[in-house]
């Protein structure tokens, strides 16, 4: 069990965090489907990213736009669309937040690539297996100072790397079966600096001093210190599979 919807829950529930500007973005988690932009939640589904009008006491669809790849995931920064798919990763402006423009195609290896995005860096994850059946496994830091260029920094070798999160010089990256490392990403230098490896790891939604991870054996809450490198578990909420 995946947790998709825990995380689209959390996700709705962490909406009132403010971005670095005065407009309103969620925080889900990077594998996430949604995203929030002031007023509007944006869905990505296959071919297809549906935007909606969630303002008070509305919930309407705005518009329907077709992109013509297989989207995975979406994350609304700094009037971005960054958008992960199994191509690519591509960019979206939102300075008409109703109708996002075009604005890069980042290509890489054919994989599974969720991205989230902090200040002028973006870090995606490139998986094999599953249902994107090859490619590689590694963390890429792209520089998007300019967003029609993107250029990629460092590649960094993981084992399976999925969702992911970033605070500071703290980059989070679940790897499934393999647990959580936590990495340092200062000077786009990455060094392993601490993990979880007693547990499945899924996704991670990081917010000051603390992380919530979701994995097959329930959602677990940490504090972590990027100083000292310390993660503490703080609470978790386990589940139990069923047979089928």
């Amino acid at each position: 069990m995946r947790f998709r919807i825990g995380i689209f829950l959390l996700f709705l529930l962490s909406c009132t965090e403010s971005d670095v500007n005065t407009t309103s973005q969620g925080t889900g988690g990077s594998l996430t489907r949604f995203a929030i932009n002031d007023s509007l939640l944006y869905i990505v589904s296959g071919f297809e990213i549906s935007i909606f009008d969630i303002s008070a006491n509305n919930f309407s669809q705005v518009n329907k736009i077709t992109i013509g790849f297989g989207l995975e995931t979406i994350q609304a920064k700094g009037g971005y669309l960054y958008l992960g798919a199994r191509d690519a990763m591509y960019i979206y402006s939102l300075s008409n937040p109703v109708d996002p423009q075009f604005i890069f195609r980042y290509s890489h290896i054919v994989s599974c690539d969720p991205v989230v995005v902090q200040g002028n860096r973006a870090y995606v994850t490139l998986r094999s297996g599953n249902v994107c059946n090859e490619g590689t496994n590694t963390l890429e830091i792209i520089d998007i100072t300019n967003p029609t260029n993107p250029t990629l920094l460092t590649q960094y070798p993981m084992t399976s790397p999925g969702g992911l999160g970033i605070y500071g010089d703290c980059l989070f990256v679940c790897e499934g079966t393999a647990g959580l490392k936590m990495l340092n990403v200062g000077d786009d230098q990455v060094t392993l600096v601490n993990e979880i490896s007693n547990q499945h790891a899924y996704d991670v939604i990081v917010k000051d001093g603390s992380f919530i991870m979701t994995g097959e054996d329930g959602i677990f809450q940490y504090h972590f210190n990027c100083a000292t490198n310390e993660i503490q578990l703080i609470s978790s909420i386990p589940v139990q599979r069923a047979e089928l």
